[in-house]
């Protein structure tokens, strides 16, 4: 068994979560190819830097849905795109917006090697969205290595700091 002390840091374990939480839903999906079609059209239209919502009734498949679209970023977005997920109330972190924020905005940092998040901005929830809205307006973003956060569930959140709002 090998030490890895990559596989004990608190990011690493929840992207992996994510990962083959993503894994297991896609594994598990069949058609609904006119919906991915029309995903593939809006990512790879001008529409890029808008928000695609998926939306739907309970049990409509629309966390696999998005489980295929974070599958497929490379292919439809290119090689040097980054694909950043949370699959929200599947781990205990991400039922809490300040700590899923938080932890996207990390893996932000990390592979657009922006550095370490300063904790007096991780600590102050408003300073936190102010800073999320500005990364997502970084210049180290690009067209070169564009950016697609994919949100699931985000009905799962807590309501503390009118989450559900995405202010």
């Amino acid at each position: 068994m090998r030490d890895n002390k990559m596989d004990q840091h608190p990011l690493y374990k929840e992207v992996l979560h994510h990962a083959w939480f993503c894994r297991d839903k896609c594994s598990a999906f069949r058609g609904r190819q006119a919906i991915l079609n029309r995903v593939k059209t809006f990512l790879s239209s001008d529409a890029l830097l808008k928000p695609l919502v998926v939306y739907g009734a309970s049990g409509s498949g629309k966390t696999s849905i998005m489980a295929v679209i974070v599958s497929n970023a490379k292919e439809w977005l290119g090689k040097t795109s980054v694909c950043v997920f949370r699959f929200l109330g599947t781990s205990p972190d991400t039922s809490n917006i300040v700590v899923s924020l938080t932890s996207i905005i990390r893996q932000i940092h990390e592979v657009y090697d922006l550095g370490p998040l300063k904790e007096e901005i991780a600590e102050d929830f408003s300073q936190l969205v102010r800073h999320f809205h500005d990364l997502l307006q970084s210049p180290e973003i690009t067209s070169d290595k564009p950016l697609l956060l994919v949100i699931d569930s985000i009905d799962q959140l807590t309501p503390s700091y009118n989450a559900h709002l995405m202010n």
